[in-house]
């Protein structure tokens, strides 16, 4: 019961101090989870009622919580630590485009057939696939391709608005760009020495 009573008493010293260890409001839900849990004997089955999670969820973050490190309650990142660099070179990127931009509506079978036959390269349809998806080769005038360019339009917005993010209400906002035919141009002018 000691054991119990301790890890009660750590619970609730970094939850009344959260604002001192700047816990998030998410570590500090977690914090509850954990509290609840130790004050009701350890049941999971009511903790997770109580609060609306998955068994998995609450084991999860159980497994992972030292008390003496409150940081072990913060979210780390799902991305792997090394990434695969594509393989497939520029040469044969731009051969299976322009496949493409020929004959939009080729098979990636049919592009690796002919990328063996003609330059004796060989990848897999697969490959020719994921270089065809990855960079939206998708040229053709029907609906699936419509669909696919929209889709790959609106990644690509996606992917700018969040690098991007709208300007803060309370600052002034920038002075929209001139006609680059309005600026004037800057002549340089040697010096006689």
């Amino acid at each position: 019961m000691l054991r119990i009573s301790t890890h009660i008493q750590k619970i609730r010293h970094l939850l009344k101090n959260s604002h001192v260890f700047e816990l998030s409001g998410e570590v500090v839900q977690r914090l509850r989870w954990l509290l609840f849990a130790a004050e009701h004997s350890d049941n999971v089955s009511l903790t997770c009622r109580h609060f609306g999670i998955s068994r998995t969820t609450f084991l999860r973050w159980k497994g992972r919580f030292d008390p003496n490190d409150p940081r072990s309650l913060v979210e780390q990142s799902r991305r792997p630590h090394t990434l695969r660099a594509a393989e497939t070179d520029v040469r044969t990127i731009a051969l299976i485009g322009a496949l493409r931009r020929e004959q939009p509506l080729i098979s990636k079978q049919d592009i690796q057939k002919i990328l063996h036959l003609r330059e004796g390269i060989d990848l897999s349809p697969s490959t020719v696939g994921r270089v065809i998806t990855r960079l939206g080769f998708f040229f053709a005038d029907t609906p699936a391709h419509r669909r696919k360019r929209a889709e790959i339009e609106d990644r690509h917005l996606h992917a700018l608005e969040e690098s991007h993010p709208p300007p803060h209400p309370h600052r002034s906002v920038p002075e929209p760009m001139r006609d680059p035919q309005d600026i004037p141009l800057l002549t340089h002018t040697r010096l006689a020495s």
